[in-house]
């Protein structure tokens, strides 16, 4: 199901005008399976869903462009058997895992050190005290340009599916960020079901805020898709 993202996204100006017409829109579906041996598998696919709104053909490489993603780390979910997309089984779209440290930038993978839902202010925020904000690792997928690879970066209308891991913790809620080429990174909506494993600490006092009140304007029911999988699909705020 894919929700309207016209309410939940704002238009990034960064002085040009090529930029100020893209609407820079992410979201992440997901698919967590329990199978039934006290584990469970977390699937998810990340799409750029942004467009053009301006009058004419947009400029030659102005369009926002997805090159990695986060999703909140914590040791004690015992997160096993992370996964990067493959196509067809086999070919390698470039993409690399890593876990992160919050405040410390890393050059070679792409990190930047920051993870926007702690910052007040962001649509994502959960306050001072929830286990998001305090958290203080990241599991960052990145499309990986060494050794002359040339990853599967997402232009607008693209989808990458095949990102994962095994935890033996059923899912709660969490937000997630998309980084851009060039553009600063935007967090994404924590409020459907699935997510993250829900370990001791990522349960410690972790709320789900509402959504603001433009934003329900765009939302539909999401259906129940049976007792084993729960879907979702998170837009960037």
């Amino acid at each position: 199901m894919k929700i309207a993202a016209v309410s939940l996204v704002v238009v990034l100006a960064l002085g040009s005008v090529a930029y100020a017409d893209w609407v820079r829109a992410s979201s992440v579906q997901d698919w967590v399976t329990d199978n039934l041996d006290g584990t469970w598998t977390y699937r998810y696919e990340l799409s750029n869903d942004s467009y053009w709104v301006g009058d004419n053909l947009p400029e030659t490489g102005t369009a926002p462009v997805i090159v990695d993603w986060e999703l909140p780390y914590f040791p004690d979910a015992q997160i096993t058997d992370i996964r990067v997309p493959l196509f067809n089984g086999e070919f390698d779209p470039g993409w690399e895992y890593t876990i992160e440290d919050i405040g410390v930038a890393n050059v070679i993978t792409g990190w930047g050190g920051v993870a926007a839902w702690q910052t007040p202010g962001d649509a994502w925020y959960q306050g001072p005290t929830s286990p998001y904000t305090t958290v203080g690792q990241v599991l960052h997928w990145y499309a990986d340009f060494d050794d002359n690879r040339r990853p599967f970066v997402l232009f607008p209308s693209d989808s990458l599916y095949g990102f994962g891991f095994t935890a033996p913790f059923e899912p709660t809620d969490a937000p997630y960020q998309a980084s851009w080429s060039n553009l600063p990174v935007r967090t994404g909506d924590p409020l459907f079901p699935g997510g993250v494993p829900g370990s001791p600490l990522t349960l410690g006092g972790a709320r789900v805020v509402p959504l603001p009140s433009a934003a329900l304007m765009g939302l539909g029911l999401l259906g129940v898709l049976g007792a084993a999988v729960r879907l979702r699909r998170r837009k960037a705020a």
